[in-house]
């Protein structure tokens, strides 16, 4: 398995208990709030294909919300 991107690695910074929409995470991660949220959502996904990060719910609404992986607190 490849190691983790610099981006991969600040979207894991950014992070934490709590489930948060993928525009918080790009925030918390150093990005500007006009980049596009398609970059964040691919490093969520890769994340939590990795079991780092998991998604909640099912819905649209809660579709793009994450937090970090209770596996490695």
């Amino acid at each position: 398995m490849r190691p983790l991107t610099p981006h991969e690695l600040k979207i894991l910074a950014a992070l934490d208990d709590e489930f948060m929409s993928a525009s918080v995470i790009k925030i918390r991660s150093g990005h500007s709030s006009s980049e596009p949220i398609d970059g964040v959502c691919a490093a969520c996904i890769e994340l939590e294909r990795r079991g780092l990060a998991e998604r909640t719910g099912s819905g649209r609404r809660s579709k793009n919300r994450w937090r970090r992986s209770p596996q490695i607190n």
